[in-house]
């Protein structure tokens, strides 16, 4: 059963991708968004509480780190879950203490990325 009222926002330049987090999600949340970039996402200016940030760690337009300073700065401060490809440790505590709730590294399983979510939405799965 979802989450009601919580909301994913996907940020992935890949299609494929895009459409395999929202499938992994949609039971647990009420709404999947998905943008190809983060510019995209930030100038539709969606965010509805409560809500989840799902992003690919590398973006075509903005990099992860700013992307959550970002959010910050515009008062939209949400959890997000930054998944990447061979990220090293350093770039990877970087997104962490830039403020990122959680890392899933790629490939991911559909249930880490689930509990993942779960857990920032207060569900235990």
């Amino acid at each position: 059963m979802p989450n009601v009222g919580i909301t994913a926002y996907v940020i992935d330049p890949d299609p494929t991708e895009q459409q395999r987090i929202s499938s992994v999600l949609t039971s647990d949340v009420e709404t999947v968004l998905l943008f190809g970039s983060a510019e995209t996402f930030l100038e539709s200016r969606p965010l509805r509480a409560p809500a989840v940030v799902v992003t690919a760690v590398v973006l075509p337009d903005m990099g992860i780190v700013d992307l959550i300073a970002e959010l910050r700065r515009t008062g939209m401060p949400v959890p997000v879950i930054a998944i990447g490809t061979g990220v090293d440790v350093p770039v990877a505590v970087e997104i962490m203490r830039a403020g990122a709730a959680d890392f899933i590294e790629r490939p991911f399983s559909a249930r880490r990325l689930k509990n993942a979510v779960r857990k920032l939405c207060g569900r235990k799965g």
